[in-house]
């Protein structure tokens, strides 16, 4: 959950008898610009200080914390077009700094300053089980190369000991580039592991028999 104030300083007057009507619209920009909170109008102020706005991370910028933020401040005209005053653009973070250190961020319009926006309010809680449940965001694959996908695929698939030659899993032997069936000869008849003799085995037997160690 985050929790944000910003306030505003010098805006530039609008309106020509009387002072501008302020309002912050926060926008996020996925696929496009998506209005995610406006404030409330502050009438005839060209200082104003909004209320506290209350999101979720990933409402707002799809817990990306580096996602820029449109941030503009209008005038507003009860029903007539609204006036740009001014823009700015911001991540998540940058507002967090700009609050820890109480730097402004300068409000632009056709390269003119139209004010400034001071971040008062910036908390940011751990997201709840059901923001974590419901984001769409997925989750992330750790990347494996080709030899890998091989191996895993090998070794995850079930077998049986005397089965064919050629197992739909074949594993590539490491720097050699063939396959390797398993058991390395499925033409022997004994079991594997192959059962120790009443007396045991001094040393281990070969298998099958007169083979390759396995």
């Amino acid at each position: 959950m985050v929790k944000l104030q910003i306030s505003a300083r010098g805006l530039t007057d609008m309106d020509l008898f009387t002072k501008s009507d302020p309002y912050l619209s926060i926008r996020r920009n996925l696929n496009s610009l998506t209005q995610v909170r406006r404030t409330e109008t502050v009438n005839n102020d060209l200082n104003p200080d909004w209320g506290i706005l209350y999101m979720s991370v990933n409402e707002l910028c799809g817990g990306d914390m580096d996602m820029k933020l449109q941030l503009d401040v209008y005038d507003d005209d009860e029903g007539v077009d609204d006036q740009l005053i001014g823009a700015a653009q911001a991540s998540l973070r940058e507002l967090e700094a700009a609050c820890r250190s109480r730097d402004m961020l300068r409000l632009v319009r056709k390269n003119k300053n139209r004010g400034d926006l001071y971040v008062r309010v910036c908390e940011i809680d751990p997201p709840s089980f059901q923001e974590r449940v419901s984001s769409s965001s997925p989750i992330p694959v750790p990347y494996m190369t080709e030899q890998e996908t091989k191996v895993n695929a090998a070794f995850s698939a079930p077998y049986a000991p005397n089965q064919a030659a050629t197992p739909p899993y074949p594993v590539t032997v490491p720097d050699s580039g063939s396959y390797l069936p398993y058991p390395p000869l499925a033409s022997s008849n004994l079991p594997y592991p192959p059962s120790p003799a009443a007396g045991g085995w001094a040393t281990p037997p070969r298998y099958p028999p007169n083979g390759p160690w396995i």
